[in-house]
């Protein structure tokens, strides 16, 4: 594991943790709120250690990246989320040329991975733990429509994951699996919280989404 910092087209500086396996697949993490990237390292271990590239990132206001304090953003400014995931992607793609990419995230992370998913169809696979239908304007329930049938998805939530709309993040997970024109799984368990926080109580979810990104 190397810690790695690059630059988004908005001056932002971007730390991340790279795994490099030398393989010709890459996993991009996106992590939840108010988590950073060290939420990843038991996955980004896993996957690793079964020969995939890795890298974990913190969007801006989080962890050790810039941009000031997420704490204190605008609806607006969460939108640069979006500059921190394309500004990653330009960094796979520069360390690793003609790799696979498949992404995966936690909470506004997820969305921000099925949103990625939703405008690259060659991005065969993604994970999404405890998505929303709409997390601060970052609608998953728009990008899963936009999927490709060749495109697969895993998707997990729990139902004592309460969120302000009303609905619980398993709910939601059942909704966007119904919504999604995609191959996907559905995973929604009674307990376990939000979005990385799951596999406290779950810990086979972590072997459940190694697999599906190699299988």
């Amino acid at each position: 594991m190397e810690k790695i910092t690059f630059t988004t087209e908005d001056d932002v500086l971007i730390s991340g943790l790279l795994w490099d396996a030398q393989s010709r697949t890459t996993v991009l993490l996106l992590h939840m709120m108010p988590a950073n990237k060290d939420s990843w390292i038991q996955l980004a271990n896993r996957l690793f250690h079964r020969g995939m590239n890795v890298l974990a990132i913190d969007l801006r206001g989080h962890g050790d990246s810039g941009g000031g304090s997420y704490k204190k953003f605008t609806p607006e400014q969460h939108y640069g989320y979006f500059k921190d995931k394309d500004a990653a992607l330009v960094f796979i793609a520069e360390r690793f040329p003609k790799t696979e990419i498949y992404v995966g995230g936690a909470s506004i992370g997820a969305n921000l991975s099925l949103g990625q998913m939703a405008d690259d169809h060659s991005i065969k696979k993604g994970f999404a733990l405890s998505a929303g239908l709409d997390y601060y304007g970052v609608r998953a329930i728009d990008f899963v429509a936009k999927l490709d049938p060749e495109q697969s998805i895993l998707l997990v939530g729990s139902r004592d994951d309460g969120r302000s709309n009303g609905q619980t993040c398993g709910d939601m997970a059942e909704q966007l699996g119904e919504a999604a024109t995609s191959h996907k799984q559905v995973i929604v368990y009674d307990t376990g919280g939000h979005g990385t926080d799951m596999w406290e109580e779950h810990p086979e979810l972590l072997t459940t989404i190694t697999d599906f990104l190699i299988e």
